[in-house]
């Protein structure tokens, strides 16, 4: 294969053309028509699906950009088309610096000590989402009543947290669907799936031990009953050995034995997951801080739950619990949140109340809504994208920011989470840095 080698001059013109391009794009908020009616506004998205004339810009400088976006929209939603503005605005102005003979060391030292100060200011300048801020978005996202209307049952219902799909409807009348189901981000080891998307039971045999399964005579008992009474089970674990691992991955995969055993580890993530499990499963914890063993629970009565949904990347319990315990737990930790200030732990906190909030929701658009506002799916996906890192990280206001370098990017009134602004200006800053530091580029043939 063929490669061509671009001097590092035609490369700062292509990457100065790339950034005019998407300045143009920015300032154009024209609806772009994808295909069977289904129209974007959403600049970032148009500017994924234009297709630039050079090969340069189109292999090497959107790609890297892109990368950029996805990363700040991944960590903040919101913070993709603020970083796409910003690389725009900024490449333009640094680039402008190093043909001025500032060299690329001053360059970089600006930049560090901007975002530095950046960051600092939203640090001080943000507090927490509260019920007038959540007003105020919906105001200022929603023209229609109906729309708003939607979003606080949403809310009310199942919260911000709770897994929310969109999907376009060819009925005339927009429904919402709410599914039940508590929901953890764990993993099964994908031996247990064998290759299948998911494992899903009802009546579930359920047993939730907070230690470490050495033994397969531990669980010896189990086994046998399991078998005899051809039912399934799953076990919630710290972890197994090696040994147990591989004889049951071997029944497993033989047909004799229908138990997945999901191992939760031992770190920040999973400290307290097993106590929201066994809520959920509204079922005892087996635990040796007790006097429990394991070989002693499994020889008496094994409780079930009512439906289990396990695939790669999480477990979903559908089961009749023990609301008041629920509520307990849900109202616990959202005084543990309001008590501490580290994002971390906060952030921690939040994903287990998500976990204990047990509604899916489906929402499905008509053309009721649709044939008055075409850019509905958008604007509700964008609310939802944004209103997680709102809550979770705090909001702030572009005119409390009082940093011209950051303002012109946001719009007067708009609440912005912390963390939007915070990661736009990272991502952003960082592939300035990365591609005002490029010598040459290859593009292959």
């Amino acid at each position: 294969m063929n490669s061509h080698v671009i001097e590092k001059r035609k490369f700062h013109h292509e990457i100065m053309s790339s950034s005019k391009e998407i300045g143009s794009l920015l300032s154009d908020n024209s609806t772009l028509l994808v295909k069977n009616n289904v129209f974007l506004r959403d600049q970032v998205q148009k500017y994924i699906l234009t297709i630039p004339d050079s090969k340069i810009q189109n292999t090497i400088i959107k790609p890297m950009i892109l990368d950029a976006v996805f990363r700040s929209e991944m960590l903040s939603g919101g913070a993709g088309i603020l970083c796409l503005s910003m690389i725009a605005e900024f490449i333009d102005e640094y680039f402008k610096k190093i043909n001025t003979g500032i060299s690329l060391r001053e360059v970089d030292r600006e930049i560090e000590n901007k975002v530095n100060h950046i960051c600092k200011k939203i640090s001080l300048s943000s507090r927490k989402f509260n019920r007038c801020d959540l007003d105020r978005i919906i105001k200022l996202t929603f023209d229609l009543d109906i729309q708003k209307e939607i979003v606080k049952t949403i809310i009310e219902r199942a919260g911000v947290f709770s897994p929310i799909s969109l999907d376009r409807s060819n009925k005339n009348k927009t429904s919402l669907y709410f599914s039940s189901g508590f929901k953890f981000k764990i993993s099964p080891d994908s031996k247990f799936l064998s290759g299948k998307e998911s494992w899903e039971r009802s009546n579930v045999k359920c047993m939730v031990i907070d230690g470490f399964i050495e033994s397969i005579s531990e669980i010896h008992h189990l086994l046998e009953k399991i078998s005899s009474e051809n039912s399934s089970c799953i076990i919630f674990v710290r972890h197994l050995s090696d040994e147990v691992r591989s004889t049951l991955i071997l029944n497993f995969k033989r047909g004799t034995l229908d138990l997945m055993p999901i191992e939760v580890g031992f770190d920040e993530k999973t400290l307290n997951i097993l106590n929201d499990i066994s809520i959920c499963c509204d079922t005892d914890i087996i635990s040796s801080h007790k006097g429990d063993t394991i070989s002693g629970a499994c020889r008496k009565e094994i409780p079930s739950i009512d439906k289990i949904i396990v695939t790669g990347s999480s477990v979903k319990i559908i089961n009749e619990s023990n609301r008041c315990a629920i509520d307990s737990q849900i109202k616990f930790l959202k005084q543990k949140i309001n008590n501490h200030e580290e994002p971390d732990i906060v952030g921690l906190l939040k994903d287990r109340v998500s976990s204990l909030s047990s509604e899916d929701v489906k929402v499905s658009i008509g053309h009721d809504l649709l044939s008055y506002d075409r850019h509905t799916v958008e604007k509700f996906d964008k609310f939802f994208r944004e209103i997680r890192g709102l809550i979770k990280y705090g909001v702030i206001y572009p005119e409390n920011l009082s940093l011209s370098d950051v303002e012109k990017f946001l719009i007067d009134g708009y609440p912005y989470s912390s963390s939007s602004i915070y990661f736009s200006i990272k991502s952003a800053f960082s592939i300035i840095k990365s591609v005002i530091s490029i010598e040459k580029a290859i593009i292959m043939k």
